[in-house]
């Protein structure tokens, strides 16, 4: 697990430097419950307590264009929860409006959750933890 962390921080890293924020996309629809992009796009985002939660489904990553990779728009069709490590962690996962909505229980740990296209092929996916 720790070399895991090691590696997403790694990689963070990587990306925030000597990148210049792609200012071409629209503004995301508003939140309901905690907006965790709200003070910027990620590919993780922590949450701290029990409670209803949801991002912005709709920028890849940090929403930041790169020499070799170009942070363009999403149009996802569904959202799942891919795998979690502690059961019932989360609940209630659903895409509203370009956001993916979900709640968290007491439990601690870790979940991947993916948004879909229509033909069900998964466009992204971002670490809950």
């Amino acid at each position: 697990m720790k070399r895991l962390l090691l590696l997403l921080a790694a990689a963070a890293t990587m990306l925030a430097t000597g990148c210049a924020k792609d200012d071409t996309n629209p503004t995301p629809p508003p939140a309901q419950g905690n907006d965790l992009s709200a003070a910027g796009n990620a590919n993780c985002y922590m949450v701290h307590r029990a409670g209803d939660y949801s991002f912005d489904a709709t920028v890849i990553g940090n929403g930041v264009s790169t020499e070799a990779f170009s942070a363009t728009r999403l149009a996802p069709a569904a959202a799942e929860l891919l795998w979690q490590d502690s059961p019932a962690l989360l609940s209630n996962i659903r895409l509203e409006q370009g956001r993916v909505h979900f709640s968290v229980g007491e439990q601690q740990g870790n979940a991947v959750v993916a948004v879909r296209d229509g033909s069900g092929k998964i466009l992204w996916s971002w670490h809950i933890w």
